[in-house]
């Protein structure tokens, strides 16, 4: 809930103010006089309500689709059934990755 006035804050009932703290992460514990006065102070503030873990997933799957859409790609690609190995099965038996790491140019 967004409030316009100090007078919408102060008329709002307690499960309202707490959801409102709540949203911000901050306590919503105490009577309605101590309520009203933080949710003042964090609406005086601008406090941002806290991104959840779903919100979170929500604004990567949309940034991931826009992603998508400005590569013309058509589907995910990453729940694609394509096999990318072709063919090969396991690492080359001569395979030394201390030579790989050693590698340096000269």
């Amino acid at each position: 809930m967004e409030f316009d006035d100090y007078q919408d804050i102060k008329d709002s009932s307690v499960g309202v103010l707490k959801d409102f703290l709540s949203e911000r992460g901050l306590a919503v514990s105490g009577c309605k006089a101590e309520l009203t006065a933080r949710v003042f102070c964090a609406w005086e503030q601008k406090i941002p309500k806290s991104v959840t873990d779903d919100d979170k997933l929500d604004i990567l799957r949309r940034w991931y689709n826009q992603r998508l859409k400005a590569a013309k790609l058509q589907g995910d690609p990453l729940k694609s059934d394509v096999v990318w190995n072709s063919g090969i099965d396991c690492v080359p038996k001569t395979f030394d990755v201390g030579k790989i790491f050693a590698y340096r140019k000269m």
